[in-house]
């Protein structure tokens, strides 16, 4: 999410919906599954500071290849399809590598928008297990994608038994991990933390109070914490 230079949203729309069907793609040979345009693009705001693009890449198998001493190894390459969509669309001049280049990560320098010092073309990379989970914190606000990770005991809305770490939910028992609760969709993820799912375009700072008051209201009084009279 950008604080630097903003584009009006009516002149990026179209386009980020392009930069997602090419990155997608379509068919049982496409680079990705599934893809979402996501961020203050989603939200409708009306300036924007980036586009913003969860995808869900097609795995490929694993390949035999060869180590610097010729040793045959294992070598992962699920995510070839897509890096060589990237290559090919930067090859046709409609993006440039920018300066995040990771697995889960990338940042393009859109052609069509260059002139605007820092605008980026943002791509966050998810699997099954937590390409809901991307999708909700990378919607925001940023309000909301906090409350999202964080417990209901420092204001968050995260549920005790539950952790986000390392990119996943994670259901805890005695303080330890006790299982990964796969979210394949951004409904499941909501569903999973007990908070309501609310279209990217109504996600606002007033609406995370408002899920916040809910939550409060939902929670039992604790034994210990109830006022005594007499």
């Amino acid at each position: 999410m950008s604080a630097g230079v903003k584009v009006e949203r009516e002149d990026v729309w179209r386009w980020a919906d392009i930069m997602r069907n090419r990155l997608v793609g379509a068919g049982p040979d496409s680079p990705c599954i599934d893809g979402q345009v996501c961020g203050s693009v989603a939200r409708e705001q009306p300036w924007v500071g980036d586009v913003e693009i969860v995808l869900l890449p097609r795995f490929d198998p694993k390949v035999k290849a060869e180590n610097l001493l010729g040793e045959r190894i294992e070598t992962d390459r699920r995510y070839a399809r897509l890096e060589a969509r990237i290559d090919e669309m930067i090859a046709e001049g409609l993006l440039k590598r920018g300066e995040v280049w990771g697995m889960k990560q990338r940042k393009l320098i859109p052609r069509a928008f260059e002139h605007f010092a820092g605008f980026r073309l943002e791509l966050y990379i998810g699997d099954e297990d937590n390409y809901g989970n991307i999708c909700a914190l990378r919607n925001g606000p940023w309000e909301l994608s906090k409350a999202l990770l964080s417990s209901k005991f420092s204001g968050g809305l995260l549920p005790p038994y539950l952790q986000h770490e390392d990119g996943y939910l994670w259901r805890m028992s005695g303080g330890v991990r006790a299982g990964k609760i796969s979210c394949r969709h951004e409904r499941t993820f909501f569903n999973a933390i007990g908070v309501e799912w609310i279209p990217a375009r109504e996600r606002t700072s007033e609406k995370v109070e408002e899920l916040r008051a809910k939550l409060l209201a939902k929670q039992p009084q604790r034994p210990g914490l109830m006022s005594r009279t007499g």
